[in-house]
């Protein structure tokens, strides 16, 4: 890393922003491209376990991911009939390391987006080549443009264009899940901060769980696999 001057980081989601957070903050001045218009935002909410509240931390965010959040101090387990199987004091569990947090994945990007607001970057841009020279990497972007640098970083999800150029072509296999998500504007009364319920009546089992990712949002996360 010492003789990467100049790095490209491809992808404007959460790994890319936060990688591009932790690399301004070593001393370096990493340029990040995002070949869409706007921040990226997809999804529902994200849990955060306590090794990834501690990253945050450490790369200064922890206050503000605290304030966008909801604690999720334990899972649970329950067959179809709603008898728990199993708990998870999740507290217990990471001890020391941190908390435990439910976000919306919305509100985390946010977070990292305003920290990475004095990183280099360009929206709208995709990297459309990449040519490994000896000792660097030559880009081309889809506007014409093109860049040499020590270090290119494919950070940009499971349908990466850095991936396709430099390592295969291959697509990702669809691995036969499926995840719905619903969110409710409030809490129920007493319902827990996090649980999660698993289902004997499938062959290869269904779960669903729920959770808060703020102090006024409730979210439930059903997920099946098929036989």
């Amino acid at each position: 890393m010492a003789e990467a001057g100049r790095i490209l980081i491809t992808g404007g989601g959460i790994a890319g922003l936060s990688l591009a957070i932790a690399l301004r903050r070593r001393g370096y001045t990493p340029h990040l491209a995002e070949k869409c218009p706007q921040w990226p935002a997809a999804g529902a909410g994200i849990a955060l376990h306590a090794n990834a509240v501690r990253a945050l931390r450490t790369l200064g965010l922890g206050d503000a991911v605290s304030r966008a959040a909801a604690p999720l101090p334990r899972y649970g387990f329950y067959d179809q009939h709603g008898a728990r199987l199993c708990a998870s004091d999740l507290n217990e569990l990471w001890g020391k390391a941190g908390p435990c947090l439910g976000i919306a994945r919305v509100r985390l990007q946010e977070i990292l987006a305003a920290a990475a607001d004095a990183v280099p970057h360009r929206l709208g841009v995709a990297v459309i080549g990449l040519t490994q020279q000896r000792g660097g990497v030559s880009v081309v972007f889809a506007d014409g443009s093109a860049s040499d640098y020590d270090l290119v970083v494919g950070a940009d999800g499971i349908h990466s264009t850095v991936r396709g150029l430099a390592v295969s072509q291959k697509a990702p296999g669809y691995a036969g899940a499926v995840g719905w998500s619903r969110w409710a504007a409030g809490i129920p009364t007493g319902s827990p901060a996090w649980t999660a319920n698993r289902s004997t009546t499938r062959p290869r089992g269904a779960w669903t769980g729920s959770g808060s990712t703020s102090a006024a949002s409730d979210r439930w996360l059903p997920a099946t696999s098929p036989p």
